[in-house]
């Protein structure tokens, strides 16, 4: 069985990019100059790797890949009954400026789902709500992979 990933687009926001194999969704706001950004990936994990872990490694991964990369927060959490982290950091971009962004990860059985928002630091709190909601409609839904005959 498979699952895939299901939600919400604001109605500004536009879904730019979806890759069939349901590894990656990005979702882009652009009225300015930069896009604003949601994305929603699927890695496959070890079961036993917990939210805890998948936090620590996104963190070494940004710290390596951002320049002036600074944690805000990071914290366990529960979504929809999943065990879950939230990070918020911000980076420099070189081309964009000071960037926040936001990470939710839920772990399901074998599989991470990550949720990312990013935006430029003055821009970033005026999308949290519709971001938030956009994260609320996620849901993590089973299909079944499809049948092949020989």
């Amino acid at each position: 069985m498979k699952n895939k990933v299901a939600g919400h687009v604001g109605c500004d926001w536009v879904n730019s990019q979806s890759f069939t194999s349901g590894d990656l969704m990005q979702t882009y706001y652009r009225k300015d100059g930069f896009a604003e950004k949601l994305t929603a990936a699927v890695f496959n994990i070890n079961s036993s790797v917990s939210p805890g872990q998948l936090s620590s490694a996104a963190i070494n991964n940004y710290a390596e890949q951002y320049r002036d990369f600074f944690i805000i927060e990071s914290k366990p959490l529960t979504l929809r009954g999943d065990p879950a982290y939230t990070l918020l950091y911000t980076y420099n971009d070189p081309g964009a400026g000071q960037i926040s962004a936001m990470d939710i990860g839920v772990k399901d059985g074998n599989k991470a789902y990550i949720i990312s928002y990013s935006a430029q630091q003055p821009e970033y709190h005026i999308f949290v709500p519709v971001v938030e909601k956009m994260i609320e409609s996620f849901h993590i839904i089973p299909t079944l992979s499809p049948m092949t005959f020989e």
